[in-house]
């Protein structure tokens, strides 16, 4: 699009804090669409992604734990993090490609996801109360993440030219303890510079807890809520200007002469008027896969889910606005001559059937050939047609928020599905090539035990259908439908002074109560799904398995694919290939030490070193082959 007003303001630096370990080795696409807006008006930008550097310094700087003498069995988060620290040290070099481009991402092959792993121990997810304390910015997490900004000069990435303001951009919770430390290192250095912090965590937040934020974090002086690109660009041009006014900037809150002001929201922008997002091309050069994010629409067409929170981050909007297939396309085309054929991401809450059916005509006709993936929700519209459409047309895969097969739990929450058409679409989808994802939620409200258990059974034609399962044990939200009226949905709200829930927000979390599940019947479901995932997710063929254990095959061990660390009465081990953690007994310490020494062996090999029956090591043959331990040797002869 054009740009009338270019080079005729300062610069601005957008900033994406830690810690976003699922966004390793990608590049999130706020501070993109952000940046072309801005420069539209002539404001020029400038991206620092401190994620994709936090996990750069995981790697370069941490020092890994060593497994000691006396490690306590029951202290299993630090028997865990200890096999994956040992497993990153020996895998640092799979990490990138032959150039050096980062290959992080947690959910390809390759060992990304350990940094994943080993990020989670730095995850700040606390009340807002104790995030603006002064006892936090003391504290060893705000002292390492003030060491990390160090170590990474944020400062000097942040201001690579002169600016007048710093936009942080903070869509999930655990980066805003980091964000605000981070507003605290600028502050502190260049007082003059103004702080404007955005993003879904303040959409989702209390009024309550914004004040408190504003007042007790000075070095913050406004807050974007909703959506931002125009109050953004309000306020940049009031810093340049020196009118700093951002309580007339709509959808602000500002702390002004004592007293914290809210405005409310105006209506979004039309999409089709935005420009295309600006992805960085030195921030994109550091990534081995960068997707391309790109914007469908803001709000959910369906928008009823009674457990979802996210149709309320675009308040004072129409409840759902999308962009024309024809511009939509146009952005494929603009991003993939730029930056190469990168997987396009469909930023969406549900991508509809009719969009879907439309985006797949559309680019056939242009004769392109991306490849995309969006999430997406049952419904009876995604008919055997329209997905083969979109397959023909570069879909490869789909995540699907079914949650449960419970039709009367379904009906609860306010889900547009049945279980029947969910079966149905899991077939469709998997018959036209379409990889799916599939979240489930084992605890959804008023879920029975047996209801819960059920569902896994009811699943289980489906397998094949299935290429992975991500597990969401429920958690209320308090701007949700279920949140602001737990009864509604047979939940009891208790009080808690804990800081729990998976949501990666604790300010947002609601404490309830369910009483169709007892609390060991609910961890008993969860794992019952936690197992069920990890079959779907780490599915092996048996074939080569019975190969080994029946016939004269050479096998090795698949001593890189694994680290253990000998606990008392046994062992944790964890294969990073299969994303397996198992406990074996302490007889198989020995084992592996013996097999690993070895360059290849056999059965009979097995029968001699451990002095032991046929049945025995066959039963040996098959433990190693389930936990991917060993492999058919390539040097047999």
């Amino acid at each position: 699009m054009s740009n009338p007003h270019r080079g005729t303001l300062p610069h601005v630096s957008l900033v994406f804090p830690p810690l976003v370990e699922t966004n390793f080795g990608n590049y999130f696409p706020s501070t993109a669409t952000l940046a072309a807006y801005l420069e539209l008006f002539g404001i020029e930008t400038h991206q620092v992604d401190l994620n994709e550097a936090f996990a750069l310094n995981l790697i370069q700087q941490c020092e890994f734990g060593e497994a000691g003498s006396k490690l306590d069995d029951s202290r299993s988060s630090e028997v865990f993090s200890i096999l994956v620290d040992r497993l990153l040290r020996r895998l640092q070099m799979k990490l990138f490609d032959e150039v050096g481009r980062h290959q992080f991402k947690v959910d390809r092959a390759g060992p990304g996801h350990l940094l994943g792993l080993a990020a989670q121990r730095f995850r700040i997810d606390r009340p807002i109360t104790e995030l603006v304390a002064s006892e936090f910015t003391e504290s060893p997490i705000a002292k390492f993440y003030k060491t990390f900004y160090e170590n990474v000069g944020a400062f000097d990435q942040v201001f690579g030219r002169h600016i007048m303001v710093l936009g942080v951009s903070v869509p999930m919770g655990p980066q805003l303890g980091p964000a605000l430390l981070l507003c605290d290192l600028i502050k502190t250095r260049c007082p003059s510079i103004k702080t404007i912090m955005g993003g879904p965590t303040f959409s989702l937040m209390s009024d309550a807890d914004l004040e408190l934020i504003l007042r007790r974090c000075r070095t913050v002086d406004a807050i974007v809520r909703f959506e931002g690109e125009e109050a953004l660009r309000l306020l940049v041009e009031q810093a340049c200007a020196g009118a700093w006014q951002p309580q007339i900037v709509a959808g602000v809150s500002a702390l002004v002469g004592g007293d914290v002001l809210h405005r409310p929201p105006s209506p979004g922008l039309r999409l089709d008027d935005l420009p295309f997002a600006k992805y960085d091309t030195t921030v994109m050069s550091k990534l081995a896969d960068p997707e391309i994010g790109i914007v469908q629409a803001r709000g959910c067409y369906w928008g009823r889910c009674s457990y979802c929170d996210f149709v309320e981050l675009y308040r004072g909007s129409p409840r759902y606005r999308s962009r024309s297939v024809a511009n939509f396309v146009d952005e494929i085309e603009f991003q993939v001559d730029l930056h190469g054929d990168h997987e396009i991401s469909i930023i969406t809450e549900a991508l509809p059937s009719t969009f879907a059916s439309g985006l797949s005509r559309e680019v056939q006709r242009r004769h392109l050939r991306p490849r995309w993936k969006s999430f997406a929700m049952v419904d009876k519209h995604f008919t055997e047609e329209v997905l083969s459409e979109m397959a023909a047309a570069g879909c490869s895969q789909l995540c699907i928020g079914m949650e449960t097969m419970n039709d009367r739990v379904l009906k609860l929450v306010s889900k547009a599905a049945t279980a029947g058409e969910n079966g149905r679409f899991l077939r469709a989808a998997c018959d036209s090539g379409i990889d799916l994802q599939v979240n489930l939620i084992p605890d959804l409200p008023t879920t029975t035990f047996s209801e819960s258990l059920a569902v896994l059974e009811v699943l289980q034609p489906y397998r094949e259908c299935i290429t992975s399962v991500s597990v969401f044990p429920f958690e209320a939200t308090r701007s949700s439908a279920i949140g602001r009226s737990p009864s509604t949905f047979g939940l009891v709200q208790v009080s808690s002074t804990l800081a729990n829930g998976q949501a990666q927000f604790a300010a947002n979390h609601l404490d309830v109560s369910d009483p169709a599940m007892s609390p060991y019947e609910r961890q008993t479901a969860i794992e019952a799904y936690l197992a069920f995932a990890d079959e779907i997710n780490c599915l092996r063929t048996p074939k080569e398995g019975v190969a080994l254990q029946n016939g004269c095959s050479q096998m090795r061990i698949v001593r890189d694919a694994f680290e253990f660390v000998e606990l008392p009465g046994g062992l944790e081990l964890y294969n990073w290939m299969t994303r397996q953690r198992v406990r074996l007994d302490s007889i198989w310490c020995e084992v592996l030490k013996t097999l690993s020494a070895l360059p290849r062996f056999d059965r009979q090999d097995l029968i001699d070193l451990l002095g032991d029956d046929a049945r025995s090591v066959d039963l040996v043959i098959r433990k190693l082959y389930e936990n991917g331990l060993v492999e058919r040797s390539q040097e047999e002869g």
